[in-house]
């Protein structure tokens, strides 16, 4: 039997924790800037600035101002869809900018008597970009995809080549990586223990066992195996596949014609970045959120075996575009009844959840949210 003073520990523990996600899911949106950790979809990092002014100090303030705006422009090519996002892109101005960026910080600064030199990392406010897009009647997403493991197999008349040298297909993804869209795409090392796991010749083949066991290496939710093949007169056919943890394999083939005076190596970037780019464009087109949608609530029953799995649900949910705030109704030592507040249907929030592994589940009337695997208990449970 619990003695009452344990349980009113327990659930003063539990709130505590818990506080963050009982106000709203705000400061967890905020607290990155890159892929590093929770992903941010409303912050743009590493944005390449060089100005030359009559002084050091009129250098900076021209590039952090043409900072913003590139910031912005990289911003709206991320979440909304074609064409609206390139039309909206090509009319953004540095005022507009200024009006939607909440903050920024600098790294590699470098300067001179007259020239500047950083990269920014741009923080924009999430309801002044929501608004804007939303005015220009565009489509967007904000939910990010678990990342993919780009396993680029090249056929130039030989054997295919995938981690031998050279590999023009391979050094080509290199070039593009890594991306700023909402599909984080990993190129991998190349090491002896990739080496291991798949062959060339069973990347191009689709070998499922070996590929999933490649993506689980480097904690991807899939892997997109892009086998390359030029053809006599310099045509290039690509082959792209992106298989999944689950479902069925999705395969699109596109072919390249070289421009006037292109380059093999050029043709095999604009294919590498057209095949990407395509792949973001059909993620954002399964997680539009509608334009003028309103918000919605669902109820959940979330269970869980220690106050650790607590922090790791609560700090998911905070990483999750969709949810706008969530509610902490009820909580005992082993389960919680939450209500968050979302945009978008409720397939897109499964399919957001599920990026992080959390599974949400219907029984009968009831919706349970849980860890799609249960983490290990590092200590005791307190009673």
């Amino acid at each position: 039997m619990v003695h009452r003073p344990a349980r009113k520990l327990w659930a003063g523990l539990i709130l505590l924790v818990f506080a963050p996600l009982a106000v709203g899911l705000e400061p967890a949106h905020a607290q990155t800037a890159g892929r590093g950790g929770a992903f941010d979809p409303f912050t743009v990092s590493g944005v390449a600035v060089d100005k030359t002014a009559q002084s050091a100090a009129a250098a900076r303030a021209d590039a952090i101002t043409e900072g913003q705006r590139l910031a912005l422009q990289l911003l709206i090519k991320r979440l909304a869809a074609r064409p609206a996002s390139d039309r909206i892109a090509a009319t953004v101005t540095t005022a507009r900018a200024a009006e939607l960026v909440r903050d920024f910080d600098i790294a590699e600064e470098k300067s001179s008597g007259v020239r500047y030199i950083a990269k920014l990392n741009v923080r924009f406010k999430p309801d002044a970009v929501r608004a804007m897009l939303r005015a220009e009647g565009a489509p967007f997403a904000e939910a990010a995809s678990r990342p993919l493991v780009v396993v680029p197999v090249f056929e130039g008349g030989g054997a295919p080549t995938l981690w031998d040298i050279p590999n023009p297909w391979r050094e080509a993804w290199a070039a593009k990586l890594p991306r700023d869209g909402l599909v984080p795409m990993i190129l991998p090392a190349g090491d002896p223990s990739d080496t291991g796991t798949v062959k060339a010749e069973q990347a191009r083949d689709g070998d499922s066992v070996k590929l999933k066991a490649l993506a689980a290496k480097y904690n991807a939710g899939g892997t997109l195996v892009a086998v390359a093949k030029v053809d006599a007169s310099g045509e290039l056919q690509v082959t792209s596949t992106r298989l999944g943890t689950t479902g069925a394999p999705q395969t699109v083939v596109e072919k390249f014609r070289p421009s006037p005076g292109e380059s093999r190596e050029a043709l095999l970037q604009r294919a590498a970045d057209s095949v990407a780019t395509q792949i973001e464009e059909r993620w954002k087109q399964d997680n539009l959120l509608r334009v003028g949608g309103s918000e919605q609530a669902l109820e959940a029953d979330v269970p869980f075996g220690s106050l650790r799995e607590w922090v790791e649900i609560r700090n998911r949910l905070g990483r999750v575009a969709q949810i706008r705030r969530s509610d902490l109704r009820a909580v005992s030592k082993r389960d919680a009844r939450v209500v968050l507040h979302y945009v978008g249907d409720e397939a897109q929030l499964s399919q957001a959840l599920a990026q992080l592994d959390l599974r949400l589940e219907t029984q009968g009337e009831a919706r349970i949210l849980r860890l799609a695997a249960p983490l290990p208990l590092s200590s005791p449970t307190p009673q």
